[in-house]
């Protein structure tokens, strides 16, 4: 299923990304009525991988009574955030493959939206891809 993206472009962003041609990771976020939790965990994300050539997806399924709560609100707060509006709630599985389907970068990077990453943690999952390139690597969760 292709359609289209929207770049969020807000005139004062509390998160912006840099536009990037051709990315090393794609990271890739489902949403589903998600509100505020999601601008920290694209703050601390994309401050968490500064310097990496990243773009950052985020899915934004269709909540029954709050429809597309979380790409408005993405809309207003951030810069550079890729955004999917599919029409119905396509579940977990879904969103990560729609997606999939628009990623441009090398790698993939699943992330939940209440993730909070702690800087540095890209690095040796990055090292454990180069050296193993077909490996699935998953970094440690901490609280």
């Amino acid at each position: 299923m292709t359609m289209p993206v929207e770049l969020t472009r807000s005139a004062s962003p509390l998160v912006k990304v840099p536009d990037v041609d051709r990315p090393l990771v794609s990271f890739v976020m489902v949403a589903y009525g998600t509100s505020r939790i999601i601008e920290r965990c694209l703050d601390a994300l994309v401050r968490s991988v500064a310097g990496i050539d990243a773009e950052y997806i985020v899915v934004d399924n269709a909540h029954p009574t709050h429809g597309h709560r979380t790409a408005s609100r993405l809309a207003l707060s951030t810069a550079g955030i890729r955004v999917l509006r599919p029409r119905r709630n396509l579940g977990f599985a879904g969103g990560n493959e729609l997606g999939v389907l628009h990623a441009r970068g090398e790698l993939l990077c699943f992330v939940n939206p209440d993730l909070l990453p702690s800087p540095g943690w890209f690095a040796p999952v990055l090292a454990t891809l180069r050296e193993h390139p077909d490996a699935i690597v998953a970094p440690r969760l901490v609280n």
